[in-house]
């Protein structure tokens, strides 16, 4: 993630910049020039969207937003666990927790990953 992050900010497409309530984490703002980029995009895909839905019956349009807003709610409920689980890297042990020399014992990526994210081959 954090490779994606440095090219997007060296393209100038996001900024980057420390959480005053967290020592380590960055806040990842875009910048006007992603904006820029996405906007034409977007604006097509809306268009194309509200021609679709401007198609259909009202009827139908009531069912697709009663199940988005389903959707939607049942997805803030089951975010909410997640939000408690602890961080990995804790105890000695643990993926991604220190080696017995404490050093990071590969940074808690699943085994056959290797650091460029391609799968090594055995």
């Amino acid at each position: 993630m954090t490779t994606l992050i440095d090219r997007l900010e060296r393209a100038g497409y996001v900024w980057r910049r420390d959480d005053r309530g967290h020592g380590k984490r960055k806040l990842i703002t875009a910048t006007p020039r992603l904006a820029g980029a996405i906007t034409p995009v977007m604006r097509a895909r809306q268009a194309e969207g509200t021609r679709e839905l401007s198609s259909q019956p009202t009827t139908d349009l009531r069912v697709i937003l009663r199940f988005l807003q389903a959707t939607l709610a049942g997805k803030r409920q089951s975010a909410r666990p997640a939000c408690r689980w602890p961080r990995p890297g804790r105890r000695r042990g643990v993926p991604g927790g220190p080696d017995r020399a404490g050093r990071a014992s590969g940074h808690g990526r699943p085994q056959g990953i290797a650091q460029t994210g391609r799968r090594d081959v055995p």
